[in-house]
């Protein structure tokens, strides 16, 4: 028995271990004592489905009511899992496995997009990737801004790429819908010191 609702649940393979989907993300249980072993979160509603998948059955996919679908690594070997809430709330991402390194884009509700790295063993916030395109690009439209679309790691996580993407509020207001020029750019990072290498103007806007 558990003490919260129960959405969706589904057994590993060879009957070894049990997961349940609830409010606050999954259990995974012992199949023989119904023992919490383990939670893991990385959806900000309930999951609603679930599915234990690959060769040996150490990976779980979710899919929550936040619209968003998650895998959690059990073996620790792919991605790293969570098993409280992460400092970083990305929208879009990418990691290295290899360096426990990501980047991802931030979304603001006031504010334009941004981009940040994090360690992925601990979902620690490391800092900032700040651009220095200040508020327009040459050829960008008069009073244009930036913002984060995209992001990118190599593999080594040594090197982070982020697509920008130009746009003209439609009104003064800034919850104005933005309306987007026909501009943007890719900024190259150091993915440890996070400082700008380089930049490559694009005559279109970054979105992946």
């Amino acid at each position: 028995e558990v003490a919260e609702h129960v959405s969706t649940g589904a057994w590993r393979t060879d009957g070894t271990k049990a997961a349940i989907g609830v409010e606050r993300g999954v259990l995974l249980l012992d199949p023989q004592t119904m023992a919490l072993q383990r939670v893991v979160v990385g959806h900000s509603g309930p999951v609603n489905g679930l599915v234990f998948t690959d060769a040996n059955d150490d990976l779980v996919w979710t899919a929550g009511q936040d619209g968003t679908s998650v895998a959690f690594d059990l073996s620790g070997t792919r991605t790293p899992v969570t098993e409280g809430p992460a400092d970083p709330q990305p929208i879009q991402g990418s990691s290295s496995v290899a360096a426990h390194r990501g980047v991802y884009v931030h979304a603001f509700d006031l504010g334009s997009n941004t981009a940040f790295v994090s360690d992925t063993a601990t979902g620690r916030r490391l800092g900032q990737l700040v651009d220095d395109l200040g508020g327009r690009v040459a050829h960008w439209a008069d009073g244009a801004q930036h913002q984060v679309e995209t992001v990118a790691i190599t593999p080594d996580g040594g090197t982070a790429v982020v697509g920008i993407l130009g746009f003209v509020l439609a009104g003064t207001a800034q919850t104005s819908p933005p309306e987007v020029t026909d501009h943007g750019a890719v900024v190259i990072f150091n993915a440890v010191t996070r400082q700008q290498r380089a930049v490559l103007e694009l005559p279109w806007p970054v979105y992946g």
